[in-house]
């Protein structure tokens, strides 16, 4: 196995329009792909990078695997790195889930996919801009060097040595720079507003320190006034408690007189409800007496219902009967009705099909009148044999000859039937049987449906005898039961006065109790009262020692809750002081640091400036790649170029310029007259061997460039689509194109050419031919 990147084989199913199976090897060095336009020749380079990179060398962008693969399709590369095999399988499951694989030998690497992408990536030592450049020559890069303009001409070339990447650092440092800038910007404002803010702070601390002392003056002055005010609140107290006592037994008094009185009056009520409910089981006792006897004359009532409602259902029960016998027989008489309306329809639609018949004679019919046809036949040749035979005998003669006239007749009026005869005849006969046949079965179901129907008449009979018989009189039913019903809700009634007489009780004993209670709670409330107005004189006393009190009380509350409120108010001025003077000190610190990030973000700006206006700038790092690159490159497509000419040019000049601020490479060949030219001045066919010689220059070098990191892996196959072959006009240009072919094996293991041109194509020892199908497949023959 050799040390750099080479693809070992190629396997699809159900990728693009690869629907099947399809295996692709490159045993030989080199090997041709051909087919006609279309075919799905460029489809192969699809697979190797979206099988490796889940990219397409056409489009150079991500995708979706399910764009491109259908449930259970994959791609499937083999390629060695190092002296190692791995295998790469990429696509989707039959379940439209994606998949990817990766082996190395035969062992399976473990990991999801972003893992397995990065792995392969490391694996293969390029990213997929890398590989690609590096890879595949493609058509349309060998057209552009030539034909487009130098400064785009010098992005080619940036994107095949990947010296974008430059680009966008300038873009990116740009961006840094913009972003920098306003922060600057942002910066200075932020620090003159903190300045100020400084400054402001300075400027108020002193007059808060002076408000602090104002404060402290103003709670001395007023703790010397509430100390006055306490003084007089403790002398009035002393004398406030010498009344306390006969306020706290006037209190008692009135509490207890009033409780007295509440006793009377709750004795009053207690007293009255009592009687009450006296007067209430006594009318509960008269009421339950008159119910009682009504309930006698109910019980008689219910014994005299039972009975009728036992005679009742036997009447129902028949009555029940009687309406079943007759649907029984209604229904009998439905289904004959529908049983004769069935039959006669049947026997209609069969005299419907004779009328439509060609013919009125019945199979037996026709039978018989072919027979009789027959047998007058017979007759009448018979006749003929014997008036031969007797043709002496006139008498005999003549009697035959009557025979056979009549006999001709009868078969002339035979035959004349029998002409009617045809195969209706049979079908007449048919429907004439089923004629018969239906009507000996309306026959019998008629029979049938009137012995039923006398069995139901006698069955409903016999019912109605027996409700004869039983004798139920309706109305005196309705007359017992609405008796009971009336007096069915005065036994409810009677149950609830009983109940209700239970709960009442005998209240006699309680009403005689309780009027002995109120008599002495009535004593009691009078006594108290008398008690209540002795020690009334000295309650305004006490009345008007408890106002001076609170008056002296709230003074010198109202003085406390001014000191404490003015204590607030230095406690919260000492406060916001400290709190402003930590704010200064961190304030002064915020500032020394903001100015210190100032200088280091102006420090910053200055350098992305000088990244994005000269180093990232293609005048910069760019041009100072292509400069190393340029000559190097443009020794190596002057040998490619004598190779593809046979000798005709030899040199090729590739010139870095800068022209009104844009910068481009010229490609310059050494003329017949010995002056250089633009490259622009050839023709087709020589500008794409010119093209050719640039970009095979290239591919050796990027095939070359050594493994660093993640950017370079050192290749060893290379795939050539199409190539521009087309416009080589000579047979000879062609082989030079080939045999240079066959010289870049010097530098690569496999070198691939993808081509619709046969004659180029049998130049390769190795041949794969795409087939497109008429049903719009791809598929893959190995050409011999």
């Amino acid at each position: 196995m050799t040390e750099g990147f080479e693809i070992v084989k190629l396997e699809m199913k159900g990728f693009m329009r690869y629907l099947d199976k399809e295996q692709v090897t490159f045993p030989q060095k080199f090997t041709v792909i051909t087919g006609k336009t279309g075919a799905g020749k460029t489809t192969i380079l699809d697979a190797i990078t979206f099988a490796i990179y889940r990219q397409t060398s056409r489009t150079d962008v991500g995708m979706k695997v399910e764009d491109v693969c259908r449930p259970g399709g994959y791609v499937k590369v083999v390629f060695t790195q190092g002296g190692e095999e791995y295998e790469v399988v990429r696509g989707l499951t039959r379940a439209s889930k994606p998949y990817i694989q990766l082996r190395k030998g035969r062992e399976r690497v473990q990991g999801k996919i972003p893992e397995l992408d990065s792995k392969i990536q490391e694996i293969v030592g390029l990213d997929y801009v890398g590989f690609r450049n590096s890879t595949f020559v493609r058509q349309e890069e060998m057209k552009e060097l030539g034909a487009v303009r130098g400064s785009e001409r010098l992005e080619i070339f940036q994107k095949l040595f990947r010296l974008e990447t430059f680009e966008r650092a300038q873009k990116k440092a740009e961006e840094q720079l913009r972003q920098m800038e306003l922060r600057v910007v942002s910066g200075e404002e932020g620090l003159k507003w903190e300045i100020a803010w400084r400054d402001e702070l300075r400027a108020s601390i002193p007059k808060k320190r002076e408000e602090i002392r104002e404060h402290e003056r103003e709670v001395s002055k007023r703790d010397g006034e509430s100390a006055v005010l306490n003084r007089a609140l403790e002398e009035k107290e002393r004398e406030f408690k010498v009344l306390q006592a006969a306020h706290e037994d006037y209190l008692r008094a009135s509490q207890t007189a009033r409780e007295s009185a509440i006793a009377v009056e709750i004795a009053k009520k207690k007293l009255l409800e009592a009687q009450e409910k006296q007067k209430s089981a006594e009318g509960l006792k008269e009421r339950i007496r008159h119910l009682q006897e009504e309930m006698r004359e109910y019980e008689r009532a219910e014994k005299e219902k039972a009975l009728l409602e036992a005679l009742k259902n036997r009447h129902e029960a028949l009555q029940l009967e009687a309406r079943l016998a007759e649907k029984r027989r209604q229904g009998i008489e439905r289904d004959r009705e529908e049983d004769r309306k069935r039959a006669l329809r049947q026997i209609e639609t069969l005299d419907g099909r004779i009328k439509g018949l060609k013919t009125d004679l019945n199979r037996d019919e026709a039978f018989d009148l072919l027979r009789l046809e027959g047998v007058l036949s017979e007759r009448i040749q018979r006749i003929g044999k014997e008036l031969q035979w007797l043709s002496r005998n006139k008498a005999l003669v003549t009697a035959l000859g009557r025979e056979r006239e009549d006999s001709a007749a009868e078969l002339t009026e035979v035959s004349t039937k029998a002409r009617g005869i045809n195969v209706d005849s049979f079908v007449l006969s048919e429907i004439q049987n089923q004629l018969k046949e239906q009507q000996k079965e309306l026959g019998e179901k008629e029979a049938r449906y009137q012995k039923e129907i006398r069995e139901a008449d006698q069955e409903l009979a016999e019912i109605q005898d027996r409700i004869m018989v039983l004798g139920f009189d309706e109305e005196k039913f309705a007359i017992v039961a609405g008796k009971a019903a009336s007096l069915e809700g005065k036994k409810g009634e009677l149950e609830g006065l009983r109940s209700k007489l239970e709960e009442v009780g005998d209240a006699s004993e309680l009403v005689e109790e309780l009027a002995q209670q109120l008599r002495g709670h009535k004593r009691r409330s009078a006594e108290l009262s008398a008690q209540v107005r002795a020690l009334a004189a000295v309650e305004g006393k006490y009345a008007a020692a408890r106002g001076q009190i609170d008056a002296l009380r709230e003074d010198y509350n109202a003085t406390g809750r001014k000191i404490s409120e003015m204590r607030g108010r230095k406690t919260a001025l000492e406060r916001s002081l400290l709190e402003e003077e930590t704010r200064l000190r961190s304030l002064e610190e915020k500032i020394a640091k903001a100015a210190e990030e100032m200088r280091s973000l102006r420090e910053e700006t200055e350098v992305l400036a000088i990244l994005k206006n000269s180093i990232f700038h293609k005048k910069g790092i760019v041009l100072y790649a292509i400069n190393h690159l340029l000559p190097h490159l443009a020794v190596e497509a002057s040998e490619n170029l004598s190779d593809l000419t046979d000798g005709r040019f030899t040199k090729v000049r590739l010139l870095p310029y800068e022209e009104n601020s844009r910068y481009g490479i010229r490609i310059e060949i050494e003329g017949k007259d010995g002056l250089f030219h633009d490259v622009q001045e050839f023709s087709g066919g020589e500008k794409t061997q010119i093209n050719a010689a640039l970009r095979f220059a290239i591919a050796k070098e990027l095939a070359g460039m050594p493994q660093v990191g993640r950017s370079y892996g050192r290749m060893k196959t290379l795939f050539i689509d199409e190539g521009d072959l087309g416009s080589l006009d000579t047979e000879v240009s062609r082989e030079l194109f080939v045999r240079k072919l066959f010289d870049m094996g010097r530098f690569f293991e496999k070198v691939v050419l993808i081509t619709h041109l046969t004659e180029v194509a049998e130049r390769f020892p190795g041949k794969i031919r795409v087939i497109a199908t008429e049903d719009g497949r791809s598929r893959l023959e190995a050409a011999v």
